[in-house]
């Protein structure tokens, strides 16, 4: 039984583990912050290791108990795995999820991508200004053009271009110009009225599986490296939800053979459904993906 699957799965789920012997691991919300002038690392979801257990965290032994064997035998599994996974330097190296060293965790790249399915960006960058906002430009260009009109009316004047009604009249419409400039103003594109919608009473359906193009939010109730679990997976939702069509695809970003039961446009629908079928016998959680 791979221990490192189940730590991986509960992990996707956002629940906290707790490893007999090492610590525990949770899933929190890392901040953004600074990291130069130019640059801030946006926020992520990152896992997070605590030495002794975390209140309310299950024992991954639990877990393997849940996946029907005994808990003797489910002792024997982790002691079995964690003797292969610590290494001479005390360090512990969790297959497909990450590193236990000197007390912090280090997720791999199969992790962050599971956990930031939006598949954020290591840093941003960061557009330097000035004190000012990098407007000083924008009031001397604003300056220099109203002495120019200004300048060019004087002349008209002055030269007898236009008489005392047309002089007042290319005054205003000077002080206008130079005003729009001085606010920064803009044109605005004309706005096209859009036909008036037709709303339709869409008749109720049971939840389905979905297939279209773009982002969809997928309600997973499990993925696997073997293909064939997810196929037994299929099966028993299916069983035991008869009003349900689930099926399975291959995460691009893992590899890991996914089981859907339920794909929506929005994540508010996708969280609805989740809700209504989460039960002890079927662990889901949202995941953002374009297939």
């Amino acid at each position: 039984m791979n221990v490192s699957k189940v730590i991986y799965d509960a992990l996707a789920r956002r629940q906290s583990v707790v490893l007999p012997g090492v610590g525990s691991l949770e899933v929190k919300r890392r901040k953004a912050r600074r990291i130069s002038d130019t640059e801030i690392q946006p926020p992520a979801n990152v896992g997070v290791f605590s030495e002794g257990e975390l209140e309310g965290a299950s024992s991954v032994v639990s877990m393997l108990a849940r996946q029907g064997i005994s808990p003797d035998e489910a002792w024997n599994t982790y002691n079995s795995w964690l003797e292969g996974a610590r290494r001479e330097d005390g360090s512990v190296v969790i297959d497909g999820v990450g590193e236990i060293r000197d007390g912090h965790f280090e997720g791999y790249t199969e992790l962050a991508a599971m956990l930031n399915p939006a598949g954020e960006e290591d840093t941003l960058a960061m557009k330097k200004r000035g004190k000012k906002g990098g407007k000083e430009w924008i009031w001397l260009l604003s300056a220099i053009l109203f002495m120019v009109l200004l300048f060019c009316a004087l002349w008209c004047w002055k030269n007898g271009v236009f008489d005392a009604a047309t002089a007042d009249r290319a005054n205003a419409e000077t002080d206008a110009v130079a005003e729009a400039v001085a606010d920064e103003s803009v044109i605005e594109e004309p706005v096209v009225s859009e036909p008036e919608k037709v709303t339709v009473d869409k008749p109720v359906v049971a939840p389905a599986v979905t297939t279209t193009s773009g982002p969809m939010y997928h309600v997973i109730a499990g993925s696997f490296r073997i293909e064939s679990n997810a196929d037994k997976l299929v099966k028993k939702v299916k069983a035991e939800h008869p009003e349900l069509t689930p099926r399975k695809f291959v995460d691009p970003r893992t590899g890991y053979n996914m089981v859907s039961i339920y794909s929506a446009p929005t994540e508010r629908e996708a969280y609805n459904t989740m809700n209504k079928y989460f039960d002890v016998d079927l662990y889901l959680w949202v995941y953002r993906i374009t297939i």
